[in-house]
C-alpha cells in the first residue's frame, strides 16, 4: 500500500519563487500526495498564485489566514493534513523530482519514523553550491542516539524541511508560536516520539538563499530566540535523566550566548544593554556547567577564557572534547 503523503507549504510573500516551488512538487514521481498551501496573510500577490495553482491540480488545497508567523502556519497545515506522512517545504525552495519517493520508500521499507536527506543551498538555479560532503552510506539512529546530532555529534539536523515524518510524531507536538527558531524548539520532542530514523546521502532538497529569508534578515533581538529553544531542550533532557545530553546542550547554549554577544557588539548601535544581559546569562550557565561531572579541564579552560573576554578566541566545536 502506498500511503498518502501531505506536503505542507507555508506561504508568505514569496511571489517570485512560489510557482517554482510548487511545480517541483507537482512533478514528483510519487503521485499519492496532497499539497497544502497555507497563505499566511501575504501582501504581495502570493495568495492569488496559490488560488491559480489549485485550479490546475486536484491534489492542491489552499488555505488563507491572517498573518501569524511560520510556526502557527505550520501548525495550521498539520491540522489540515490527512496523510500518514508529512513533508514540510518552504515556499521559496525547490525539491528533486524523486524527493517524496526516496524519503517515503526508505521510511516504509525500513520502518523508520522519519528520514532526513541532504540539501544544497543556492541563489539561483544556475548557481548551486554544496552545503557539505554527503556521507558514503545510509546512517541509522535509534533512541537516544538520534539526539546527539543536534549538538554536533551526528548527522541529525533540526530543520523541519528535508525530512519525511510519520504524522503520529506530531500528536503531542506543535511548533512554538512566535519563535524564529521554531525548528530548534520542537525537534527534540519530535525525535523523542520516534524509535528510529535515517539520514540518507541523497541531496534532494534545494534551499534558496533570498534577501527575505528569515535568517538572512537584519540582526535583531529575535535572534535570541535560539536561547529559549536550547534552554527548553536542556530542561527536557535533564527531566528524562539524560544528563550527558543535558550537559552537551548546556555547552551549546553557552557557546551560543558568546556567539550572540559578539554579533550584538557588531550589529547593535548601542549594545550595552544586550551585552550585559548576555553576560549575566553566561555566568548563570557557567555556574551550573562547571559543577557537572562531565566537565573536562580543556573545556573548563575555554570557558574561563570567555569569562575574561567573550570577544576573544575561536568558537570551535567544544563537543569534540566530550566523549559519548
Amino acid at each position: 500500500m502506498n500511503h498518502k503523503i501531505s506536503i505542507i507549504i507555508p506561504v508568505y510573500n514569496t511571489l517570485n519563487w512560489l510557482q517554482d516551488c510548487v511545480d517541483s512538487i507537482l512533478k514528483q514521481s510519487y503521485e499519492n500526495i496532497e499539497v497544502i498551501l497555507v497563505n499566511d496573510g501575504s501582501t504581495d500577490g502570493s495568495g492569488a498564485i496559490c488560488d491559480s495553482i489549485k485550479k490546475l491540480d486536484t491534489r492542491v488545497r489552499v488555505y488563507h489566514k491572517l498573518n501569524s508567523g511560520l510556526s502557527d502556519t505550520r501548525n495550521y497545515g498539520l491540522k489540515m493534513a490527512s496523510g500518514k506522512y508529512i513533508i514540510f517545504v518552504d515556499s521559496d525552495d525547490i525539491v528533486a523530482e524523486n524527493l517524496v519517493e526516496v524519503l517515503y520508500n526508505n521510511c516504509k521499507e525500513n520502518k523508520f519514523n522519519l528520514v532526513q536527506c541532504y540539501y544544497l543551498r543556492f541563489e539561483d538555479k544556475n548557481n548551486l553550491f554544496s552545503y557539505s560532503t554527503a556521507p558514503p552510506e545510509l546512517i541509522v539512529y535509534e533512541g537516544k542516539a538520534m539526539h546527539w546530532g543536534l549538538i554536533g555529534k551526528g548527522k541529525t539536523r533540526p530543520m523541519a524541511w528535508a525530512k519525511i515524518f510519520e504524522r503520529s510524531l506530531f500528536n503531542d507536538v506543535t511548533f512554538p508560536v512566535g519563535l524564529i527558531h521554531e525548528d530548534e524548539a520542537a525537534i527534540h520532542r519530535i525525535l523523542y516520539n520516534a524509535k528510529s530514523m535515517a539520514v540518507i546521502n541523497d541531496r534532494l532538497y534545494f534551499y534558496r538563499k533570498t534577501p527575505t529569508s528569515i535568517m538572512n534578515n537584519k540582526f535583531s533581538m529575535k535572534r535570541f530566540d535560539i536561547l529559549l529553544a536550547l534552554r527548553d531542550r536542556l530542561e527536557f533532557y535533564n527531566n528524562l535523566g539524560w544528563h550527558d545530553l543535558g550537559f552537551a546542550t548546556a555547552q551549546r547554549y553557552s557557546v551560543t550566548i558568546i556567539d550572540l554577544y559578539r554579533k550584538s557588539a557588531e550589529n547593535f548601535e548601542n549594545p550595552s544593554q544586550q551585552l550585559k544581559y548576555l553576560i549575566e546569562l553566561y555566568k548563570e550557565s557557567w555556574s551550573l556547567l562547571k559543577e557537572s561531572p562531565f566537565m573536562t579541564d580543556r573545556i573548563k579552560h575555554k570557558h574561563e577564557e570567555w569569562l575574561e573576554d567573550p570577544t576573544k578566541g575561536s568558537l570551535y566545536n567544544v563537543f569534540e572534547y566530550f566523549s559519548v
